[in-house]
Formats: structure tokens, C-alpha cells, sequence
């Protein structure tokens, strides 16, 4: 969490809203502690990396796309258990698990062209402290992948399937037992997402094209042969990149949306034939869940369209007896930015749905109002999230300046809070916000917030630390130790109230000695659409090659000394209501890059109301108000 008031402001505006809504509700999901898995520093996840977690919610399992590995984790403390390599680069995962076995499938891009074929890594993981490979699938030699290609494994783990991209799209079958390809179809456009339904002795696999506008239907036999089953174009929309197939729960149905053109679609598996369809504004992702009543439920984040400014968020969406409605729509603060690599998750009553967010927050909100429940604030941008109701967690993953992670963050289902009960505790400011790495002096904390109630602690990384209260209950400070600075990255702090909720975590970042370190930009808000302006950014460590970046836009940067750099912002940048990021890079050095500030262009604001008469009685009739 960034320490600017603005951004502050608006995180008690949710937290009172998240109180507010969760005094009307009996049973509620309330997000708790987090903590992060430690991933090497070389391991890059990207948005389509997904977090796997085993059914018993033990353990969990991530591909690293630059390290080209599998990573396995524990969920209780975020430890990593064990990795293994499995090629130049690794794919989203998919895995199995059937009696005491577990299975998981992570296929490599490589570099056909240089003599080295793409491949499938099928990995056992049946003992999460002991990866190993089971199986290695190479493909054709002419046949290539995507780091967002994804390998399905039958649930039998018998066979293995794979699309491929470029030259002429295929779709393959390999026997994992023997390693051949057994069977190959070609495809209409190179494939964008994929599905398989493995139940009842029916087996489909379903691809979407973005770039054909086709959704294909493929039949897999027993014996590991494919065919064609059917196909479905829509004539008035179009699929993108992030537009994901879903099988129903019986397989005799696929949901898909198309965000060009703002549609959600259901249509027979068997025939390919449309039978229902919803307007959504911009969807992206979809997930779907069996209903007890045997129905289905399927959540649809949306992202915000900048034509015409629609909300982001997430859609609800059920069909009963063939027929698709909406039930709800949850629709956070305008402040809030959904990315298509956002998806949603359901508990296991399908009760409440847990999303993510590209501005960093993590939302648990009811899918019967679109209500919000409770929300964690977790900093940066968050990608694909998954859960496991039997653990009451959610992973999360999370990418940043310092480095890609995985955290994990616990919810609980609680009761009715007491009349007259405080809410959690938030943090608005830490100063300091930035330390360098290896200090030789430990590091005086101040902290400080809304509802830091008296038994209230600090949380360090997860470890109470030794806390006092400090200017007359509106913050709390502690001392650091240096050896907490001993590496660049983000330390997590929270507060703990005397009741055991959690606050949202905020980041004190460790910086390098060298980095630049931003302390404070002029302005930090300007009235929106603004026209040209000169913004100053004040800090240290500035360099003649130093650029101010805003929005991840470079400016025309003027260093005026060692502490301080200005350029002018374009009414292109400020011609928006928004909040831009500010950030000081090297363009000499690229991974020299500082703290980001935010800059926030705002629309009209309401300082006063005035009433004539002064005074306004309910019922009195007609009144003036300025």
C-alpha cells in the first residue's frame, strides 16, 4: 500500500462500506493474515501464471515462466517445499488427482527453431517435497507453443492434450505411458484458451480462436483418438485473447463470453448450436459452479471500457432449465481496475465469490446482491487467484517492481459483529515508507491509521513486533531490525486488533543503495481534465539519465540536481479522471527503477451544501440547496 493520503482516504472509504454492509449479513466471509511465498529471485510470473492447490488445501503448486520450473509450496507457512526444471520456459499448469496420486502437466515453449521442440513435463507430485518427472512429451519438431499454452491431463492421467500455435495449429493426444502421439487434428485459427470435460465416460476438449472467432468442439475415444464434434462463431461479437470456453457440469453445454461485443454465450456441446446469451459490459474470464438446486452459477469479471467509462467488476450470471439470467453484479469504487487475466473463484456453497484485482486488492462479496463482504489489500498488481474452502484460503498471484510472488491469505466465516463493535483496524501512512538495503542501524517505524484501538500490535511479516501507541492513539511505532534490510523487496506490515482482525497489509519497500527514491511529487493532484502541467519529483539518488515515468509513460525529464527531476505531463495523461502512477527510471540502467507516487487527476468534488432556509425539516416542502 502506497502512503498517499488519497489512496489512504480511499481505503477507509471500503473498509467503512465492508463494515457497513457486513452488519446486515449473518454469515459472511472475512478475509484474514496473509503471507507470501518466497520464490527465487530469478522466477517470473506472468498473467497467465496459475496457482494450483491440492484438495486437501495443504499444498500448492506455480510454474515459473523465466525459470522454466515447477514450484511447489506449503499453504500454511508459504514455505517452498521443492522445484524442479522442466525446460527454457514454463506454461500454466493443469493437474490431476485420483486416489493417492497426483499429476501435474507443465508444458515448455523452448526453441523449436533451434533444435530444441516444445515439450510437456508431466511431473508426479504426489509427495510435494519430491517432484518428479513421471513423463517428457516431445512434441513435433515443427510444432510450437505460447508461455500461455496449456496442457490437459485426462483424469485417468492416461492421456495428455495439447494445441499448438503457429505454422498449422494442431490439436494433439500423447500417451503419457509411452510418450507417442497418438492422434492430431488440425485447427480453424490459432488457439486462444482451452477446456476439457473428462466425466461419465465422456470426454471433450474445447477451444476458443480469437484470431478465427471459432469455438471448436473435439471428441477424445477411449483410446486416445480425436475428432471433430462441432464448431460455433458468433455473428455479433468476437472473441478475444482472455475469452475462456467452460463445460457444465453434465458437459452437454460450454459457456464462453466475447468481449468484443459485450456477450455471454451458452451453447450445446453436441451441436454447436447457441440456446442462450446475456449482454455483459466487457467480459473477460469466466468460472462456473454446480448449484444444489441444479442450476448453474457462472461469474464474469469485467473489465473497465474506456468508450464509454463502464465500471469494471464482476457479472453473476445463473441458468436454470436452458434459461441464462443475471443475478447480481458486484461493482467496486471507480478507483478500482480489473485486468482480463482477473478471474473468479467461488466457495463451496457458491454463496460468496473471491476476485482479485489489478490495483491490488482482493474482494470476498456475495453472489446473491453483489454485495461486498469483505476485501484485503494485498499492493501491486494481483493476476489469477484460485481457492480451496476445505483450507479457507486463496492464493493470490501477485507481480511487482521488486520481484513476482505467490500469498496466500486466509478468510473465516463469522457471525453478526456485536452492536456498536469497531471496525478493523486500516493503515493510512508508515513513515518511513522506503529504506535502503543493508542499513547498519536499525529502523524506528511510525505507523499510522484509523481504529488502532488500545492491545492493538504491529505485524511484521506475519511476527508480532514490540509495539507502542504513539500520537495519542492515531499511530503505533516499533523499532525494525537491520537484518530485516539485509535484501531488496517488500517488508509486510499489519495491525492486529485486541480482537484478532487484521488491517490490509501495507509495504515498507527495501531499495538497493543506488535506486532512486522518490519522496514527494508537485502536485500530487490536479483537477481533472487538466490541461499541460510541470510536475516535480523530489527525492534522491536522481542520475542524468534519471525519466520520469507517468501512467508507464517516459516524459521529457529535466534533472535540476541530485534530489530533484521536472517535466511536463500532457493533457493526454491528465485528460482523464484517474489516478496515475508516478515512477523515476534509468533509461541507462532498466532494473534501476524507484518507489512509485501516486498522482491524482480528480473530478468535481463537493466542499459545502447550503440550504435556504438553514435549517430543513423532513416534510416541510420545497427548500433551496447550493
Amino acid at each position: 500500500m502506497k502512503s498517499n493520503r488519497k489512496l489512504a482516504t480511499f481505503i477507509v472509504c471500503v473498509m467503512v462500506l465492508s463494515f457497513a454492509i457486513a452488519q446486515g449479513s449473518s454469515d459472511r466471509r472475512a478475509l484474514r493474515d496473509s503471507r507470501s511465498v518466497t520464490l527465487p529471485t530469478y522466477a517470473i510470473l506472468d498473467e497467465q501464471s496459475e496457482p494450483l492447490i491440492a484438495s486437501d488445501g495443504r499444498v500448492g503448486f506455480i510454474s515459473s515462466v523465466t525459470g522454466g520450473m515447477l514450484v511447489s509450496f506449503n499453504m500454511k507457512t508459504g514455505k517452498v517445499l521443492s522445484s524442479i526444471v522442466v525446460g527454457k520456459t514454463a506454461g500454466p499448469i493443469s493437474m490431476i488427482e485420483t486416489g493417492k496420486r497426483r499429476l501435474i502437466a507443465v508444458p515448455a515453449a523452448n526453441e523449436p527453431d533451434q533444435g530444441h521442440p516444445a515439450t510437456i513435463s508431466v511431473i508426479d507430485a504426489t509427495s510435494a517435497r519430491q517432484l518428479d518427472l513421471k513423463a517428457l512429451l516431445v512434441l513435433p519438431a515443427d510444432a510450437h507453443i505460447t508461455p500461455k499454452t496449456r496442457a490437459l491431463l485426462t483424469e485417468d492421467g492416461r492421456y495428455c492434450l495439447i494445441a499448438s500455435s503457429f505454422a498449422v495449429p494442431e490439436l494433439m493426444s500423447f500417451d503419457v505411458e509411452t510418450g507417442q502421439m497418438v492422434s492430431q487434428l488440425p485447427l480453424f485459427g490459432r488457439p486462444s484458451e482451452v477446456a476439457l470435460y473428462d466425466r461419465n465416460e465422456r470426454r471433450a476438449i474445447a477451444i476458443v480462436s480469437a484470431e478465427s472467432n471459432y469455438l471448436s468442439v473435439f471428441r477424445l475415444t477411449p483410446s486416445g483418438q480425436l475428432s471433430s464434434a462441432a464448431n460455433f462463431t458468433p455473428s455479433d461479437a468476437r472473441f478475444s485473447e482472455s475469452n475462456n470456453p467452460v463445460f457444465s457440469a453434465d458437459g452437454r453445454a460450454i459457456y464462453v463470453a466475447a468481449s468484443k461485443g459485450d456477450r455471454l454465450f451458452a451453447v450445446d456441446a453436441r451441436s454447436g448450436a447457441r440456446f442462450g446469451s446475456l449482454e455483459v459490459s466487457s467480459p473477460q474470464r469466466i468460472t462456473a459452479i454446480k448449484l444444489s438446486d441444479g442450476g448453474e452459477m457462472i461469474g464474469v469479471t469485467r473489465t473497465r471500457r474506456p468508450i464509454d467509462n463502464a465500471p469494471g467488476g464482476v457479472t453473476i450470471a445463473t441458468i436454470h432449465r436452458g434459461r441464462l439470467r443475471v443475478q447480481s453484479e458486484f461493482t467496486p469504487p471507480d478507483d478500482i481496475e480489473f485486468s482480463p487475466a482477473n478471474n473468479v473463484e467461488f466457495d463451496g456453497e457458491a454463496s460468496v465469490a473471491f476476485v482479485g484485482s489489478k490495483s491490488g486488492l482482493l474482494f470476498a462479496f456475495s453472489t446473491e446482491t453483489g454485495e461486498l463482504e469483505s476485501h484485503h489489500l494485498i499492493g501491486s498488481r494481483l493476476n489469477r487467484v484460485a481457492l480451496n474452502p476445505e483450507a479457507r484460503a486463496v492464493a493470490a498471484v501477485r507481480s511487482s517492481p521488486t520481484g513476482d510472488e505467490v500469498v496466500i491469505v486466509r478468510f473465516d466465516v463469522v457471525e453478526e459483529d456485536e452492536p456498536g463493535e469497531l471496525p478493523a483496524p486500516v493503515i493510512t501512512s508508515l513513515k518511513p515508507d522506503v529504506a535502503e538495503q543493508g542499513r547498519a542501524k536499525n529502523l524506528n517505524l511510525l505507523v499510522r491509521g484509523e481504529n488502532f484501538a488500545e492491545g492493538a500490535v504491529l505485524l511484521v511479516n506475519g511476527n508480532e513486533a514490540a509495539t507502542e501507541q504513539a500520537n495519542d492513539g492515531t499511530a503505533l511505532a516499533t523499532r525494525l531490525n537491520r537484518e530485516l534490510f539485509a535484501q531488496a523487496g517488500d517488508i509486510s506490515i499489519q495491525v492486529r486488533a485486541a480482537n484478532g482482525d487484521l488491517s490490509p497489509s501495507a509495504a515498507l519497500r527495501v531499495v538497493r543503495p543506488a535506486d532512486p527514491v522518490i519522496d514527494k511529487i508537485k502536485p500530487d493532484e490536479v483537477p481533472g481534465p487538466a490541461e499541460p502541467f510541470t510536475l516535480k519529483v523530489v527525492g534522491k539518488n536522481f542520475r542524468r539519465s534519471s525519466t520520469i515515468f507517468v501512467d508507464g509513460q517516459p516524459l521529457n525529464t529535466e534533472r535540476l540536481g541530485e534530489d530533484s527531476l521536472r517535466a511536463e505531463v500532457s493533457s493526454e495523461l491528465a485528460g482523464t479522471v484517474k489516478r496515475l502512477t508516478v515512477q523515476v527510471r534509468d533509461l541507462a540502467v532498466p532494473d534501476v527503477v524507484s518507489n512509485e507516487r501516486e498522482l491524482n487527476v480528480f473530478g468535481p468534488r463537493i466542499r459545502t451544501l447550503r440550504t435556504g432556509p438553514n435549517t430543513v425539516v423532513a416534510g416541510a416542502g420545497s427548500f433551496k440547496l447550493k
